[in-house]
């Protein structure tokens, strides 16, 4: 299986002014593996620079690509 690219953005700051956090850093090392029409099992090492004690969530999407 072939090792997934990472790709992390993000907006810190809104159109009042409100400067938001930054964003973690990106999962690395992303490998994905027993793909199938309908699933894929994705597993991923956590960022280099974590903050102590803050949780962190992620969003997967993903796009069909049809191959010939």
């Amino acid at each position: 299986m072939k090792k997934l690219e990472s790709v992390a953005s993000s907006t810190t700051e809104i159109n009042e002014g409100i400067r938001l956090p930054d964003p973690p850093n990106p999962p690395r090392n992303i490998v994905a593996s027993n793909a199938t029409a309908g699933s894929v099992c994705l597993k991923w090492d956590p960022p280099i620079f974590l903050e102590e004690g803050k949780r962190y969530w992620y969003t997967l999407t993903f796009k069909t690509r049809f191959v010939t």
